[in-house]
């Protein structure tokens, strides 16, 4: 009884795990074979203790090799999960769970490649929040953490499905976008801007607050001859012209290609 008890595919860590919400992360397609194959390793070891105890072990052989084909099927859903979530944990920003600048690389990729099929310009928007050191000042780094949530949310919100935002660091984000007109992006980064402007931040807190934000955009197609680290200087410029001209602003710049 205890032996069998031992190998009871709920008791062993995985299945305590997997019966705790575990099997949830498991992806649908796989969960029927992970299923299966994860009861198998345990009733295949049961039949082979049995054979054990017995003193017949010429079966016990062949109870163990099925029990490695089973283990492997095991084995490789969870290292694909495993390799699934360093990926999203190396790409994503923990605390507002959006895509990181890692992210960001591979998507540009992904976006210069479509624009050359399609004759799409390709937007780059940068949005820094004004005046987030004295958030964090006169509320507390709890209440500017918040806030930097509740801004990536409210950004959400203002992109189409075909646009792509970022946390790029500190109180800045960025937003990847295509468009068929070269005005699409600066258009974008206006609504950006007047959607946090128009939203109340912290608004079931003691002290609701008022945000808004500054963004340097940019519009390229895939042709143009700049060096990447150049267009990341270019929309930062315009993020600083942006500030300079009094915050809750919108700073463009059009490159045409030569």
């Amino acid at each position: 009884e205890e032996h069998l008890k031992a190998v009871d595919h709920h008791n062993c860590r995985l299945g305590q795990w997997l019966d705790a919400g575990g099997m949830d992360k498991i992806p649908e397609k796989d969960r029927f074979s992970f299923q299966v194959a994860h009861e198998q390793v345990h009733k295949l070891g049961c039949s082979a203790l049995e054979q054990a105890k017995s003193h017949q072990p010429e079966r016990i052989v062949e109870f163990l090799t099925e029990m490695e084909l089973a283990s492997d099927e095991v084995s490789r859903v969870l290292l694909e999960r495993i390799e699934e979530e360093f990926v999203r944990l190396a790409t994503l920003d923990p605390l507002t769970n959006l895509p990181n600048r890692r992210a960001f690389d591979a998507q540009l990729t992904h976006n210069l490649a479509f624009s050359q099929r399609h004759k799409f310009w390709i937007g780059l928007i940068v949005i820094d929040i004004d005046y987030f050191k004295l958030i964090n000042d006169d509320y507390g780094h709890s209440y500017g953490d918040d806030v930097l949530v509740e801004v990536s949310r409210v950004l959400e919100t203002a992109l189409r499905s075909e646009d792509y935002i970022y946390r790029w660091g500190g109180e800045e984000f960025a937003v990847l976008s295509m468009d068929k007109m070269s005005e699409g992006p600066v258009v974008l980064a206006e609504r950006i801007r007047v959607a946090v402007e128009s939203h109340l931040f912290c608004s079931e807190s003691s002290q609701p607050t008022n945000v808004t934000v500054s963004c340097g955009a940019i519009c390229f197609k895939h042709d143009l001859k700049v060096p990447e680290h150049e267009i990341f200087a270019m929309v930062d410029k315009q993020l600083y012209l942006a500030k300079d001209a009094g915050r809750n602003q919108v700073s463009h710049l059009i490159l045409e290609a030569d």
